[in-house]
């Protein structure tokens, strides 16, 4: 025997839809079992191996501001997403609709991740459900400050980024994506 939930809602015509939209949508995330892909992602000098990625609606690249590191000296990493025409993804606050675009970082011993640094979003707004959103379209950064320790012993390091979003299109279709991404970056002698 299952456990069965019941619900018994009462709203607006308006939050209805707005409440509907939202239960089929994270329905469809936690339902959604996309593939994933490794990449090894660029540093400015070196090309991104194998740039094809499942979600041919959002393309997501790692890349470093710099071609190796120095011990305690802090450097930047950001996901680049080139996002296709008429699709959008999702500011930290995605408004009244929308779920937050995200990292997570795994990261070598020692090291840490800062906040991620998010540029102004744009203003998406559905007038029939008077629904106003926040995200991106296009293209965008989104940079994180990492330090390494004061000191460690290895010749390069790895740091492994797992960027996730909804992409969502104009006429309300929304599809969750992710990839799984990682750089490798030299250790200079500074």
């Amino acid at each position: 025997s299952g456990t069965h939930l019941h619900w018994k809602l009462r709203f607006t015509p308006t939050q209805s839809l707005r409440t509907l939209l939202t239960i089929l949508l994270l329905a469809a995330i936690a339902a959604c079992t996309q593939p994933q892909t490794t990449e090894t992602a660029a540093t400015p000098d070196t090309p991104t191996a194998n740039e094809e990625q499942p979600n041919e609606q959002v393309q997501a690249r790692l890349l470093a501001d710099l071609t190796s590191i120095t011990p305690g000296q802090p450097f930047r990493l950001g996901v680049q997403f080139t996002i296709e025409p008429k699709t959008h993804i999702y500011w930290r606050n995605p408004g009244d609709s929308g779920l937050p675009t995200g990292i997570d970082w795994t990261l070598p011993e020692g090291f840490t991740a800062g906040p991620l640094q998010w540029p102004a979003p744009v203003r998406f707004e559905i007038e029939e459900l008077n629904d106003i959103s926040y995200g991106y379209a296009n293209e965008v950064f989104l940079v994180a400050q990492i330090t390494p320790p004061a000191t460690f012993d290895s010749d390069s390091i790895t740091i492994a980024a797992a960027p996730y979003w909804l992409a969502c299109e104009d006429d309300g279709q929304c599809i969750p994506g992710s990839v799984d991404l990682e750089i490798t970056l030299p250790v200079g002698d500074n």
